[in-house]
């Protein structure tokens, strides 16, 4: 990832949006770079991520449900870890 790159936390959060349910490389992409970019995302940014996971209906093929729910199992524990 080219950290000389600034991304707004709302364009991060479409990416978002979009990438879930895709049955490309744009979810792993995307989670990498929320990732990288937690330090800066508020609990309430990071709550919202959680949310549009547990809500979401179809996340594409098994193996993208299967990241999907543990990237929000990641989310979760940030919290933790905030608290």
């Amino acid at each position: 990832m080219d950290k000389k790159l600034k991304v707004n936390k709302e364009i991060l959060f479409y990416a978002f949006r979009y990438a879930l349910g895709r049955m490309s490389y744009a979810p792993s992409t995307i989670m990498d770079n929320i990732k990288a970019n937690i330090n800066d995302l508020s609990t309430g940014d990071i709550q919202a991520y959680i949310r549009e996971v547990a809500e979401c209906e179809n996340y594409g093929m098994e193996m993208d449900k299967t990241s999907w729910l543990g990237f929000k199992a990641y989310l979760e524990n940030e919290l933790k870890i905030r608290q």
